[in-house]
């Protein structure tokens, strides 16, 4: 590889060392075990991140038993209270992400009885505003009327664009999604293929 420095007028070549070149060819020798080299790092990066989770753990108790000794117990108490605070921020991350995943699987179920063609189509056009006018229990079940009425509305307001079918759906027992119905497609001749690429 040729590079030029702006500044001086001399061209350099720059090679390949001779690990790199030596790892490049055992890469393409033996992909498989460069692959397994790779997931033993892996694990092992892994296994360094929980001993570093752990001995973070064992640092903040002996830092909490340290100020209780000194009799500091409103750091005790502030450190403990950051640490929940910490925990149930993720929780209620954990909580709203479960949410919304139960919230759009139900309203893709229903939308898929009600004949959508499309489901995943149906809630990426969905508004904000629609998605918090269906109320959720605290077992994060959708509310039926609310959901009737969203589908319903939905349906009225994309009526062009015919997302909803008024017959019935062939659904995918295994997915949960409707089936995209296959055309027949005649076998074409020779010259009608050279036609239609004239067309083009």
């Amino acid at each position: 590889m040729d590079v030029t420095n702006q500044n001086e007028s001399t061209t350099q070549t720059l090679e390949p060392t001779a690990t790199e070149t030596a790892a490049n060819i055992e890469t393409v020798k033996n992909p498989e075990a460069v692959l397994a080299k790779n997931r033993d790092l892996l694990a092992q990066l892994k296994k360094q991140k929980e001993q570093l989770s752990g001995y973070e753990e064992a640092d903040k108790a002996r830092n909490l038993d340290k100020e209780q000794a000194k009799g500091n117990y409103e750091g005790v108490i502030s450190a403990l209270r950051d640490e929940l605070k910490e925990v149930k921020g993720r929780s209620a991350d954990s909580d709203k992400k479960y949410a919304f995943n139960r919230f759009s699987e139900q309203i893709k179920s229903a939308a898929v009885k009600e004949h959508c063609k499309n489901p995943d189509t149906l809630m990426k056009l969905l508004s904000v505003e629609q998605m918090k006018s269906v109320e959720i229990d605290g077992d994060f079940n959708v509310n039926a009327d609310d959901l009737k009425r969203l589908l319903d509305e939905v349906k009225e307001q994309y009526s062009d664009i015919k997302l909803f079918d008024s017959g019935k759906v062939n659904i995918n027992h295994v997915t949960g999604t409707p089936r995209q119905e296959s055309k027949n497609v005649e076998p074409q001749t020779k010259q009608d293929i050279i036609a239609q690429l004239r067309n083009l």
